[in-house]
């Protein structure tokens, strides 16, 4: 059996911090692989969700990612466990990562990357170490590879781009055609939030019936994308509703149409596929990954231009047969798509196989 632990910073509602929960709530249904996930930062929830997933969760005592002490225990921790395969996601657990490599030379490293672009120039460093001792890279799109992972390791490393749907979502009944939007994740300025309140602002001009929920706990930005709505005179038509998990967004799904999202950059971005899936027509920039499975008119509004898209939407909202059209095409590109969990663990059973044989 391949014993494989995926670390990480801390859980969230992030894209990373979902993919790896469904991997913890998904541990049992594979014995080919003991999965376990690890944290630097305490989190109360997912130990919670460890008791009943067979301790899946090696928890971290520090109350702050912060705290160098998290990052000397976590050390301490994978010492102790011996995982043969490890796995590491964002530029934080990189040194660890890169540690632990050093110590045990046989142990097969994953530099794990989410993002078409650096955070920032740290982010770059440590990235670029990890990928260097790394045996694997991993990316959460072609976008993220083709962007970040340099042509000199394309043949010296196992690369490998690992499906983002994190589960198959049944939808018996789909949205109808009305000028009410959303959005979900992380209110931080990489989300574009501010953008997309300036567009529905003109929409709300043409159609004074439009309203825009946005979900998502605060990543820096929420007091001012409340000012900015008060500012715009649209603060009676925009809900701030605070953070919020997918499983409850499918519960109402219905009540929305369009998934509002602007986002300034992104790798694959997990919110705009739970869209789609739900059977939402997304007004996105086509940034990271996006650009890729959203098609401009098939399955999604794309805004390459800010001029003229508030006419592209209203059209749009005026035609239900086109919405209908957009919108199961939307359902129809996921359908057929491997799932996080599945793909997650052929890429580990993957790595460890080709390190045998060599």
């Amino acid at each position: 059996m391949i014993k494989c632990i995926h670390l990480i910073p801390r859980d969230g509602l992030g894209g990373v911090e979902a993919a790896a929960r469904s991997c913890v709530e998904n541990a049992s249904d594979n014995k080919d692989i003991d999965f376990k996930l690890m944290l630097l930062e305490r989190n109360a929830y997912l130990l919670q969700q460890s008791i009943h997933n067979h301790n899946r969760v090696i928890a971290s005592r520090f109350k702050s990612i912060n705290n160098p002490l998290a990052y000397i225990s976590a050390l301490f921790k994978l010492i102790v466990e011996k995982p043969s395969v490890l796995v590491c996601s964002l530029w934080r657990t990189m040194p660890i990562g890169i540690i632990y490599k050093l110590l045990f030379p046989n142990v097969k490293f994953v530099c794990f990357l989410h993002s078409a672009k650096y955070a920032h120039f740290v982010d770059k460093i440590l990235s670029h170490l990890g990928m260097f001792f790394a045996d694997g890279i991993y990316t959460d799109s072609g976008k993220t590879l083709s962007s970040r992972v340099p042509v000199k390791f394309h043949q010296c490393k196992r690369l490998r781009i690992v499906s983002f749907v994190l589960q198959k979502v049944d939808v018996r009944s789909l949205p109808n055609n009305s000028p009410v939007f959303v959005s979900w994740g992380r209110l931080n300025l990489r989300k574009g939030i501010d953008r997309a309140l300036h567009v529905f602002a003109h929409i709300l001009g043409k159609r004074p019936d439009a309203v825009f929920y946005i979900y998502g706990p605060d990543g820096g930005e929420e007091s001012k994308l409340r000012n900015l709505a008060v500012e715009l005179n649209i603060s009676a038509s925009v809900m701030f509703l605070g953070k919020t998990r997918f499983e409850e967004i499918k519960e109402i799904a219905t009540k929305f149409s369009y998934y509002l999202q602007l986002s300034r950059d992104e790798g694959m971005s997990i919110s705009v596929v739970e869209a789609m899936q739900l059977g939402l027509v997304p007004i996105v920039t086509p940034v990271g990954e996006i650009g890729n499975y959203c098609k401009d008119g098939i399955n999604a509004i794309v805004v390459n231009d800010f001029d003229g898209i508030v006419e592209r939407v209203i059209a749009v909202l005026e035609d239900d047969s086109k919405y209908t059209a957009m919108q199961k095409h939307c359902v129809a590109h996921w359908q057929n798509v491997p799932l996080y969990n599945d793909d997650f663990r052929a890429a580990v059973a993957e790595l460890d196989c080709n390190s045998s044989k060599q």
